[in-house]
């Protein structure tokens, strides 16, 4: 029986179950929404299947349960929102299940949300049945509250609603006076040292609320701290926000792959970002909309000259930006060039 079988091969069998990661942020990963669902329905019964295992005996408990607390995939919902208080309240628990003196946050490799689910539950549908802003401001506090105690997280998608009252990244970003622990230097309080993937969908104009507290900039300078992070996607990201056009970044130390899609971003700020990089292997930029009156594409190409020795795939869509070049007067812009 499996219970016979001794732990090295026990671990190997339970690592099937491991979450499925997404490196997709939601915008992308819904264009599939079928394999979107397939996947998340995979990790619901993967998770319940290691939940169950835990039950059968204490050798499997103790084997299966840094496994099954490896990950949290949740959707900000009235439905996500009691699954994220669960997890929460058994993660905050310093008597852990396992048995072991070990945290099970310091298990924790991977966290993500949506803002749908693959059984029909959506923060879209809360919306329209009540005012929601109370529980999408308890899930974020919550889920950030997670990320917080997760020093060893290597993967991070999230999808979230930056406004005046809602938020999340204010309380992981250091220097936000809103956060609990406002004096930390350190991403998360811990610096997420360990942070190589980093997925992030952030809506700022689509929900109630004035006013935003922690801009796009804010998020891209404070992940500047991370040393490890290799892989950035960002989704639906503007240039809204409280700092200031003259705010500059820090330097990216290891990020080999940067996307940008669906953005409403200067090519300045653009240019700014892959400044701060060193060495880019991999850049996507698709605007979803930009009204570029004094540019043309070839003001991007000092920002990727800077990566011509390593960078090996390209995709620019600049069909959503307006260029200035209507009238007959005019000349028409300049295109990118060769690297």
């Amino acid at each position: 029986t499996i219970h016979s079988l001794p732990d090295e091969l026990l671990l190997e069998i339970l690592r099937y179950l491991i979450a499925i990661r997404s490196f997709e942020t939601q915008s992308t990963a819904f264009l599939n929404k079928r394999e979107e669902r397939a996947r998340q329905c995979e990790n619901r019964v993967r998770q319940l299947a290691l939940y169950s295992l835990c039950f059968t005996s204490r050798n499997l408990r103790r084997v299966a349960t840094p496994i099954l607390y490896s990950s949290f995939t949740g959707s900000t919902t009235s439905h996500g929102l009691l699954i994220l208080k669960l997890f929460h309240r058994t993660v905050s628990n310093s008597n852990n299940a396992s048995g072991s003196n070990s945290r099970l946050t310091n298990h924790l490799l991977y966290v993500e949300n949506r803002l749908a689910d693959h059984l029909g539950n959506s923060l879209s549908a809360d919306i329209r049945l009540a005012e929601p802003t109370h529980m999408v401001q308890k899930y974020f506090y919550l889920l950030s509250d997670i990320v917080r105690r997760a020093p060893n997280l290597q993967h991070l998608c999230v999808t979230n609603l930056e406004s005046k009252d809602v938020s999340f990244w204010k309380y992981i970003l250091p220097g936000q006076n809103h956060t609990e622990s406002s004096t930390s230097t350190s991403v998360a309080g811990h610096g997420l040292c360990k942070l190589q993937a980093l997925c992030v969908q952030v809506h700022t104009t689509s929900f109630r609320g004035k006013g935003v507290t922690v801009s796009f900039r804010d998020i891209c300078s404070s992940m500047t701290l991370v040393p490890s992070l290799s892989d950035f996607r960002a989704s639906t990201v503007t240039a809204i926000g409280p700092s200031g056009p003259s705010s500059s970044f820090g330097n990216f130390k290891s990020l080999q792959r940067l996307e940008l899609t669906q953005c409403v971003l200067d090519f300045d700020f653009v240019i700014d970002i892959w400044s701060a990089c060193e060495g880019l292997r991999h850049v996507v930029c698709a605007w979803a909309y930009l009204d570029c009156p004094d540019g043309a594409p070839s003001d991007l190409y000092p920002g990727l000259l800077r990566h011509a020795e390593t960078l090996e795939t390209l995709h620019l869509d600049l069909r959503e930006v307006r260029f200035d070049n209507q009238t007959s007067t005019s000349p028409p812009p300049q295109p990118l060039g060769t690297l």
